[in-house]
């Protein structure tokens, strides 16, 4: 077994390089830098780490630094029992890209990457408790059997970027945290979605076109909360969900055959429920669906084929429709079901959630915060006078160069925020 530790390396087409047939079991490289952008040579270092073939097995990388690299920081191709353990992977085409089976990436930061953060595509393999943000493309992409689990994803907004994505029926995400991307999960080939709590992306959860599970989620505060997006050949499972005020729907069936089962959807604008895409065969059962000032349900004449739905708990604001059908609105159950015999064991009525925007009374997004020159989170340096008029309550503050003013927020959930001052000429 080779260690290699502490080290800085640059300057080489190959940082660290295996070739097929190499044989080299065991490489560990801990503690180092692997440095591609270095002017030592001409042009950067093609890859940090490179092992191909199944020959170069139990390779561990702890607590490195890769970056700079024209390729992957990390490029190990069938090479099984792989363990990546801590570190930062940064300005490469991928952070960190594994295919061989029974592989770990645990506790790394991968950001600023320019084709993806970590991609990981062997059966058993696992990628726990990372942080990646800010890649071009994707945070995390895990083929099939594999287990993408607790990791935090953000800041992935690109046309097609998504926070994580697994595809294959024994792929699954569970228990991330994702916000700030385009999609934040999007799952494919029969993978699964479970127990993750998704927000502020544009698409909380996204069911792609070979299908897949979203169960057991918290989904709140995008503006579409999950959207099936399959052929119309597969039956996408949305169940045991819960899905609140996402800004424009709780849930988009677009040409899936989806069941929609046990989730609670309560939208505080937008619709709860909309079937669209000549979707067939969309059956809706067991579910709360609240709405304020939209539909509950709402379905495109061109897909009203095969369409059920029953066992609903509805609560319908004044503003609010139960369903939309072939351009009409229905208000009253009971035409709903006389007309067109959906829900005829449904019931409208307060669900009474206890305490549905939890202790700090905030529903979704937070609100707002001001801090003044009088609060708590405001200090100064140096010298400052009143200026009237002008600022926030009339009393905004002039001073001469040197002097600053600090401004400290507490209580903030992880995410991204927008921050505006008040500037008086």
């Amino acid at each position: 077994n080779v260690i290699l530790s502490h080290l800085t390396l640059r300057g080489g087409q190959y940082l660290v390089h295996a070739g097929n047939g190499a044989d080299v079991d065991g490489l560990r490289i801990e503690m180092s830098e692997l440095d591609g952008s270095s002017d030592v040579v001409t042009g950067q270092s093609q890859y940090g780490v490179y092992l191909y073939g199944a020959t170069n097995e139990d390779a561990e990388l702890v607590d490195n630094r890769v970056h700079g690299m024209s390729n992957d920081g990390v490029f190990l191709y069938n090479s099984p029992g792989v363990l990546v353990d801590g570190g930062m992977y940064f300005d490469n085409r991928y952070g960190v890209y594994l295919s061989g089976d029974n592989s770990l990436v645990q506790g790394v930061e991968a950001f600023g990457n320019r084709s993806g953060g970590l991609s990981v595509t062997g059966d058993g393999s696992e990628v726990l408790d990372n942080v990646v943000h800010d890649n071009d493309g994707y945070g995390i992409n895990g083929g099939n059997d594999v287990r993408v689990a607790d990791n935090t994803v953000y800041g992935h907004r690109g046309s097609g970027d998504f926070g994580i994505q697994v595809n294959g029926t024994e792929a699954i995400a569970e228990n991330n945290v994702t916000f700030d991307n385009l999609y934040g999960i999007r799952v494919d080939g029969g993978a699964t979605a479970f127990d993750n709590r998704s927000y502020q992306n544009v698409e909380g959860i996204r069911v792609g076109s070979y299908s897949g599970n979203v169960l057991g989620n918290v989904v709140y505060a995008n503006d579409v909360g999950v959207s099936l997006n399959t052929y119309s050949n597969y039956a996408p499972l949305v169940e045991n969900n819960v899905i609140y005020k996402n800004a424009d729907t709780g849930l988009v069936n677009s040409g899936s055959a989806g069941r929609i089962y046990n989730n609670t959807i309560y939208q505080t604008s937008g619709d709860a429920i909309s079937v669209l895409g000549s979707a067939q065969n969309v059956d809706i059962r067991n579910n709360s669906l609240s709405v304020v000032e939209g539909y509950a349900i709402r379905v495109a004449d061109n897909s009203q084929v095969g369409f059920a739905s029953d066992y609903t708990l509805f609560q319908i604001g004044d503003s609010g429709h139960l369903g939309l059908w072939a351009g009409s609105d229905f208000d009253e159950r009971a035409f709903w079901v006389y007309t067109l015999g959906f829900d005829a064991h449904s019931i409208v009525t307060d669900p009474g959630f206890i305490d549905p925007d939890g202790p700090d009374d905030i529903l979704g997004d937070a609100p707002a915060q001001i801090i003044d020159d009088g609060g708590a989170g405001f200090t100064t340096t140096g010298d400052w006078t009143v200026h009237v008029p002008g600022g926030h309550e009339g009393d905004a503050l002039t001073s001469s160069a040197g002097a600053t003013a600090t401004w400290t927020f507490d209580g903030l959930a992880p995410g991204r925020y927008q921050v505006a001052a008040t500037w008086i000429p």
